[in-house]
């Protein structure tokens, strides 16, 4: 499935989103928002590896190898 290519196929779509809607609507607002937004994400993004990477260990960590986080 899509896991073979995206760790986090959810978050993807959310910053995909996130850079349309930054594009539609440059306002600064919107922008520091996205920026915000991702950032916020990225961080859980993080510890939900951290907290994968302690629960099984060396099979995470080798399909950690195998796929990249985002893209």
């Amino acid at each position: 499935g899509v896991y073979r290519f995206s760790r986090n196929p959810l978050y993807l779509g959310v910053f995909l989103l996130i850079v349309a809607s930054v594009l539609y609507a440059p306002h600064p607002v919107n922008i520091l928002c996205g920026v915000m937004a991702i950032g916020i994400h990225h961080l859980i993004v993080t510890r939900e590896e951290s907290y994968l990477i302690n629960q099984y260990g060396e099979t995470y960590l080798s399909y950690m190898k195998r796929v990249r986080r985002y893209l």
